[in-house]
């Protein structure tokens, strides 16, 4: 396969016209930042594997039940407070160092944190303190 032939999407541009939009699945791209000019509706975003530095440009999308954020260069968790629908969220494989912005989160039921650059595993329970996520199956200290 000729990889020069390969195109990537590296912007995200034009969304304001999919007011309906409840799904977006844009992996394995070169996205640098994120702008979804408030689509509302949308309940799940895959972004995994691009070239995001920053958690910001999700506020508005307040119906947003996962959002899959693996495989980028994320360092800061933000952005999130308004995002209170949210059951799934996969920030493994950043460069996170801390959990924040998530105590509002009560329904959140999946966090994977794996991969990162986080030391204080004690930050984690008192981050998750609220959500589901300190009692499903797959969450232990």
């Amino acid at each position: 396969m000729n990889m020069k032939a390969l195109r990537f999407i590296q912007v995200m541009v034009n969304m304001e016209s999919l007011t309906k939009l409840e799904e977006l699945w844009l992996g394995r791209n070169r996205i640098k930042v994120v702008n979804l000019c408030g689509l509302r509706c949308i309940k799940k975003i895959s972004l995994q594997s691009n070239q995001l530095t920053s958690m910001k440009g999700f506020e508005d999308c307040v119906a947003l039940e996962e959002l899959y954020l693996s495989h980028n260069g994320i360092s800061k968790m933000e952005g999130l407070s308004a995002l209170v629908n949210l059951r799934v969220l996969d920030v493994s494989n950043n460069k996170l160092t801390s959990v924040d912005d998530i105590q509002s989160l009560t329904k959140l039921e999946d966090l994977w944190l794996n991969d990162n650059q986080i030391e204080i595993l004690e930050a984690i329970t008192e981050a998750v303190e609220g959500s589901k996520a300190n009692s499903f199956p797959g969450f232990s200290m």
